[in-house]
């Protein structure tokens, strides 16, 4: 990450700081198919990540400053150590099946994502069957989220806005069963 956002200070002919999140990732290898040219591009292969393989199907475009990004992405990933990701301990790995479709605009992220997070480990408990299907934009998250593991199975469906001071969730939740013993 640290080349790419080198290069891509070069190209802006300022500096360019890449997301923590991107940093992270660690040293990073892609094997597949690039198609396109800089500004318009698509990506069909695997990159092998400082958090595990992570396999892709989508397609970037971009004006010439790199202002306005728009993905349209098809996302897999086995056992994905996701907590060093995001610089949180407790959230240990999981396996991911998602597809997002969006933009990015002066640095702020705003787009669709229909997900399957077939696990996901959390303080050494592995959450099964997460389904989630929505819209994002920083803080902000309008949709529909489901768990169907044996100690919790619930939906939610609504809004959680946690942009102003006082956050505003708005939703229905209906929680089916819920066993905190091995949690």
């Amino acid at each position: 990450p640290a080349r790419v956002q080198d290069f891509l200070s070069q190209l802006k002919g300022r500096p360019v700081r890449l997301p923590k999140e991107i940093m992270r990732l660690g040293d990073t290898h892609y094997r597949g198919l690039a198609e396109g040219h800089l500004y318009d591009m698509t990506l069909h292969g695997a990159f092998r990540t400082g958090i595990g393989v992570i396999t892709t199907d989508g397609r970037l475009e971009s004006d010439t400053s790199f202002s306005h990004i728009r993905y349209n992405a098809h996302v897999v990933g086995k056992r994905l150590r996701l907590g060093r990701l995001v610089g949180h301990a407790a959230l240990q790995s999981a396996t991911i099946d998602i597809r997002s479709k969006g933009e990015i605009e002066e640095g702020q992220i705003n787009g669709d994502i229909d997900a399957h997070v077939r696990d996901l480990t959390y303080n050494g408990y592995s959450y099964k069957a997460i389904q989630i299907h929505g819209h994002y934009t920083p803080k902000r998250y309008q949709g529909n989220l489901s768990i169907a593991d044996e100690h919790l199975n619930m939906e939610f469906s609504g809004l959680v806005d946690l942009r102003e001071k006082f956050s505003e969730v708005n939703c229905d939740l209906i929680c089916r069963h819920f066993d905190a013993s091995p949690l």
